[in-house]
């Protein structure tokens, strides 16, 4: 039995798993805090794993290094410690030098510093000749300033130092470089208070797909395990609410993210300990992100374990003792494990949070936790500190464990104190939010509200000069003040459909076997309880009076804005309309049309029918609500959380269902409820969303 010592850990995530890890091995380990209640989970709780599993705890100032280590050396001659090891980011570079100072083995490389300070990796894959994204680093406002200008945006501003995504932020223009400028300005220390380094670190603005490639390197050789995907919440920030082990990726694509992986870590002298390495698969190939010497973060060593039988934090503990890893898989009986947070939709206090035992008991998951959030006021969710709970879910047969968990977590339901009645939170699909209606989640009866109107519209336009018209077929339902609308094809629905509809009650109406039906009634129900113009993120913004091109320009000039468009950016269009296609190309876009009734559009491009292809390569996408009622809206938003792009949505119908998506898969929207800007010609409103985070 090995004696490890240990200082400081992460509270959650890692931190909660490996204290059992070390015991499970047959060792045992000090503790060394300086603040044993950071880790406490309150009065009523359990004490903490890493306090609950310690043989010993001692409380000292482990940010001084030097006074620290002579403590150590002290306690060392007592108890005899045989290596040393932390799973917090912040406390890496202090075990580095405690265990030189105490001639013991630990995990990490000697350089590991180095390998921490996302700069200084930078220059070190510049200098190796591997591809890098442009990036400048700055300490002051005004060279921030001028290396944009260089860098061009959009742009990522970071910190070199920090962790969990803290204070990383997507710009678009110079006043949100200066918001985020100014808010790690005001960020002299990091979260366990030492100093910071006052540099900033901005990066060209990666575009694609974003994976972990899982690695450990001992005695100079480096051994893959295996690649994780990621999802995030949007933008601004980067939120990660979700992994799968293994990624679905082509083979040639995992092979191309190994190879810079294993070229990377040689380029920055990383020669010994377990890598987290964040990639990006952007359209020129793979780039790093950035290297963490240590295991992913966000349970992945459990999802890695599950699937391989690899114990990853096993194989910390390992090279803490400089002992060589075990890193044969065996078979488990799983082929992907995937997890799933919660992350709060914005800040405020939370009532309530229902639905926990329903995700815990959902099939394939095989464990979930959730904190005791009731009555506490959540702070804005900005970054991977916000979580609320997870579930962990397993595929025995393939890689489907992230869509188990998916459905898992969408059982969990939060209601907030100033709230007459609860609101779902994060729907995984239109089904979950159908079903969150159908619960009572957003507080009035289904079952007490009436369709008073319906309607069936055939409707034709054609701009003048020009050739394309467009025929579209409406069901629109009246519920109060408010309407519904579900756009479809011809054939879908009956055009005698809507006396049969009229009187009938929401709740009805939203368990009809004909999809188009239940849209329109779902659409119609939000509207009327949630209305747009009561939105508090919304910003509203009048079409001008005037005939139909007049208006559609306006419209459409809107709907590309609403995330700005760097020149040569791939934009995939679902659902074509020919100013769209325009404003994009006014800001040097390069538009995908997509479109199941158009061959080419007015400027000459070919419209696919296919929007499968589109999907994957679009740097931003571009849909419609229309295509709600066919169920591909759930497909294009399932693309855009797994390849975490930015996905906007132009909402007639469904303009009461898109919002409940944003920051879950839904950068922007902007919603027009009926009565649409082709059936009026007086001033009429236009509501844009903005809310990218969740």
């Amino acid at each position: 039995m090995a004696h490890l010592l240990m200082i400081e850990s992460w509270v959650g995530g890692t931190g909660r798993i490996f204290p059992q890890t070390i015991a499970g091995a047959g060792h045992q380990y000090t503790f060394v805090t300086r603040n044993r209640a950071h880790y406490s989970d309150g009065p009523d709780a359990p004490a903490h794993p890493v306090l609950a599993h310690a043989a010993n705890v001692l409380v000292t100032e482990t940010n001084d290094v030097a006074a620290l280590t002579a403590f150590l050396r002290a306690q060392h001659r007592l108890l005899r410690f045989d290596g040393v090891v932390t799973i917090c980011d912040y406390y890496i570079d202090t075990v580095a030098q405690v265990a030189r100072a105490l001639e013991l083995p630990q995990a990490y490389p000697d350089n590991v510093a180095a390998v921490r300070r996302k700069h200084l990796v930078r220059a070190a894959l510049e200098r190796a000749g591997l591809p890098n994204p442009a990036y400048r680093v700055v300490d002051s406002w005004p060279a921030a300033r001028e290396a944009a200008t260089q860098i061009g945006y959009p742009l990522v501003l970071k910190p070199s130092d920090l962790a969990s995504s803290a204070f990383v932020r997507l710009v678009h223009d110079e006043a949100g470089l200066h918001a985020a400028f100014a808010a790690l300005e005001a960020f002299p220390v990091n979260f366990r208070e030492q100093a910071r380094e006052p540099m900033w670190l901005l990066e060209e603005y990666m575009t694609g797909e974003e994976i972990s490639v899982e690695a450990c390197t001992h005695g100079g050789v480096t051994t893959i395990v295996g690649i994780t995907d990621k999802s995030v919440t949007g933008q601004p920030y980067f939120i990660e609410d979700g992994h799968m082990f293994p990624a679905r990726l082509d083979e040639d694509v995992a092979a191309a993210a190994r190879a810079l992986v294993t070229a990377a870590l040689q380029a920055v002298g990383f020669d010994h300990g377990i890598s987290h390495t964040e990639v990006k698969l952007t359209p020129r190939g793979p780039r790093i992100v950035e290297i963490n010497p240590r295991p992913g973060g966000n349970y992945i060593a459990e999802l890695i374990e599950r699937v391989t039988g690899i114990g990853f934090l096993a194989a910390q503990v390992d090279l803490a003792l400089g002992r060589r890893p075990d890193l044969t898989p065996r078979d488990t009986g799983v082929r992907s494990a995937a997890i799933r947070f919660l992350v709060p939709p914005r800040a405020g206090r939370l009532q309530a949070m229902t639905g926990q035992e329903q995700a815990a008991a959902a099939p394939h998951v095989v464990r979930a936790s959730f904190g005791a959030w009731d009555g506490r006021e959540l702070p804005a969710p900005v970054d991977n500190a916000c979580y609320l709970g997870h579930v962990i879910a397993v595929d025995p047969l393939g890689l489907d464990a992230r869509a188990h968990a998916d459905a898992a977590l969408a059982q969990v339901r939060l209601r907030y104190a100033e709230q007459a009645g609860p609101v779902a939170d994060a729907p995984a699909d239109v089904a979950a939010l159908l079903a969150a209606v159908q619960d009572g989640a957003f507080g009035a009866d289904p079952a007490t509200l009436h369709v008073t109107g319906a309607a069936w519209i055939a409707q034709s336009t054609r701009f003048p000069g020009t050739a394309q018209t467009y025929r579209n077929y409406y069901l629109l339902l009246r519920v109060g003040a408010a309407f519904g609308a579900c756009c479809v094809e011809a054939a879908d629905l009956d055009a005698d459909i809507a006396p049969a509809l009229a009187g009938a009650t929401v709740a009805t109406l939203l368990r009809d076997d004909r999809l188009p039906v239940r849209i329109a009634a779902l659409d119609a129900y939000l509207n009327a309880v949630a209305p747009q113009r009561e939105a508090a993120d919304a910003q509203v913004l009048m079409l001008p009076a005037g005939a139909p091109p007049l208006r559609a320009m306006a419209r459409d000039q809107a709907i590309a804005s609403l995330v700005p468009i760097a020149p040569g950016q791939r934009v995939g269009l679902i659902g074509v309309v020919n100013p769209l296609v325009e404003a994009i190309e006014r800001q040097g876009g390069i538009c995908l049309p997509c479109d199941f009734n158009m061959t080419r559009t007015q400027g000459g491009l070919e419209v696919v029918r296919d929007m499968g292809p589109v999907l994957e390569q679009a740097d931003i996408v571009i849909a419609t609500g229309m295509t709600l009622s066919n169920g591909s809206f759930d497909t294009i938003l399932a693309a855009a959380r797994r390849r975490a792009i930015p996905l906007i949505v132009f909402a007639q119908t469904g303009s009461g269902i898109v919002p409940r998506f944003l920051g879950h898969g839904v950068t922007a929207v902007c919603a027009e409820p009926f009565p649409f800007s082709q059936f009026s010609a007086e001033p009429t409103p236009v509501f844009l969303h903005r809310r990218n985070a969740a």
